[in-house]
Order: C-alpha cells, then structure tokens, then sequence
C-alpha cells in the first residue's frame, strides 16, 4: 500500500478510544500495554485513568506516553473506586467509539479491527468478542469460552440475573453514554451498560477469542469473594432495571414478576413459584448458556438460585 493510500486510510477509519483504568498494576501492565500499541487497527488513542497507585504504575505509564502520542495518562486526585473509575474514564475518551481494557489481560493483535470491521450495522450500539482466560506461564483455557453464546439482539430480559459480557469484551459507541451515566451503585458497571445499551439498540458479538484474560491473587472481579446472598443482588439490580426509562414495557412485566419472587426469599428458604417461572422463562434467561441438553441445565439453575441461602 502506497503512502497516499495508507494516509487515506486512517482518515476514513473512526477513531476509537481504548479506555484503561488502572490501580497498583506494575506486575503486569507492560505486557497489556505492549499488546495495546500494537493493535493493527490504524486509528486509536489510548485513555488511561489512574485510580492513585501506590505502586509503580504511573511511572510506567508516563514513562511510556513520553514517547508514543497515541497514550494519554490521567489520574484521580482520590481514590474513586472499580465503578466509578470507569465512569470518568469513558467520559474522558474522544473517540466515535469507546474499547474498554483492564490491566492485567493482554490483547489478540487484530481485536480492535476484526471487531470494527465484521460486527457493526446501522442498529448496533455494542459489540463484544469472547475471552480465554489465563494464568501466567501456563496456556490460556479456551475451552471454558465455548460454554457460552455469544449475545446478540436486544432482549433487556437476558441481563436480568446474570451479567452477559464483560467489560474488557467491548466496544460501544460514544453516543450510549446519556443512557448509561451515572452508573448505578453496586452493578457492575459493564453489566448496567449492555443491559441498558439493549433498551436504545442492538448488541452484536463474536465466540472469536480475541481477549486472554489474567488470572492472579489480585483480579479485580474474578476472584470476589461470595459474601451476598443471590437474591438480594438480584433485587438491587432488577429495581435499577425496572428503573430505565427506555425499558421494554413487555420485558418489564417478566423482571416485575422476578422482583415479587426473590423478593419472598426474605421470609422463606426457597420458593417453588419462582422456581417455576425461572424455568418458564430459562431460554431468554439462562439464554448464554450453550449445552447439548439445555433443559438439564436450566432446571439445574433455577433450583440452585430459589433458594435463600444461594451467595453471588
């Protein structure tokens, strides 16, 4: 490609905005950085928001943006938190859309194209890939991904008990941002965007691998511990649901009808009603579950998260 074609190029490919929050991860973030800068994608700027390291993390960062004008490095002048964090990073970004990234996984090379140019239509406001998850020195485990579908559409019902996409799978496009700021209090943040995302568009996305995903001592999400009870996070989350104003008034009826039956869990050990409405409705719910028999699976599910004493 000439250099007339390669200049035309990158003024036609959007820029996308890869967002980064950080917090004391010196240990690995080189490797994740590395894999950032080298993305084949032509059009990026990379957004860092830190959440005041203690370690040597910003060091590494400014010493890096000192030589590649692609990387622009903030941080907090307090300590805000996983959520919040991201909140201010997004705003931060320029970009026409918006790749989230975390600081210990390391990145396929094509991630940022392949998605860009295979996942987009005129209705679409996400797109996700999969992930593979890894721990250092030993080969990622791409065998767990295939368990799960890959969601497409913009049925809100599947976001109700489970968070469906994580957050370092995305790319959304700048213009969600009104509808999803503030982010609620104790929702991930990345669950509270797609579920809200399906209320203005569509979500697109891939089972390609285009992630691999750190495992270690210190993950921010992976290893939390189990301490609250299943039906409460479910009550909080379907009461922030219920609450956004595009909502599907026939998506509505079903996640009202949830909120009665985890709401009884409070006074009682299981409840064979919600049981069997779960089930009723398991293939929209339970619908990122890939099985050979997915019945077995989704009675299996719903009895487990009938009961009081289920933690999340």
């Amino acid at each position: 490609m000439n250099t007339t074609a390669i200049d035309s190029h990158l003024q036609q490919a959007p820029l996308v905005s890869v967002v980064l929050c950080t917090y004391n991860g010196a240990a690995f973030l080189e490797e994740q950085m590395n894999s950032l800068l080298a993305q084949t994608y032509p059009n990026l700027e990379i957004v860092i928001l830190d959440d005041c390291s203690t370690d040597n993390t910003l060091p590494l960062l400014e010493k890096m943006a000192a030589t590649n004008n692609h990387i622009i490095v903030y941080q907090n002048e307090h300590n805000l938190g996983y959520n919040k964090n991201y909140e201010k990073a997004i705003q931060l970004a320029k970009g026409e859309y918006i790749a989230i990234a975390d600081q210990d996984d390391i990145w396929d090379l094509q991630k940022i194209s392949f998605m860009m140019e295979n996942l987009w239509d005129n209705h679409t406001v996400v797109v996700h890939c999969a992930s593979a998850r890894f721990e250092t020195n030993q080969p990622p485990k791409i065998k767990s991904s295939t368990y799960k579908k890959a969601f497409t559409g913009n049925d809100t019902r599947s976001f109700f008990l489970y968070s469906l996409i994580s957050g370092h799978n995305i790319i959304f496009k700048k213009t969600l941002l009104p509808h999803i700021l503030p982010f609620p209090d104790k929702i991930f943040y990345d669950w509270w965007l797609c579920a809200a995302a399906t209320t203005v568009g569509k979500i697109n996305g891939t089972n390609k691998v285009l992630v691999y995903q750190r495992i270690h001592a210190h993950n921010a999400t992976v290893n939390v511990e189990k301490t609250s009870f299943f039906y409460q996070q479910t009550i909080h989350n379907l009461q922030a649901f219920l609450a956004m104003p595009q909502l599907n008034p026939a998506y509505a009826v079903l996640g009202k009808q949830l909120l009665q039956g985890f709401s009884t869990l409070a006074n009682r050990a299981f409840s064979f009603s919600l049981f069997a409405g779960i089930v009723k409705y398991s293939p929209v719910l339970f619908s990122h579950k890939k099985r050979a028999f997915p019945w077995i699976s989704y009675i299996k599910h719903a009895f487990i998260i009938s009961h009081a004493k289920h933690k999340v």
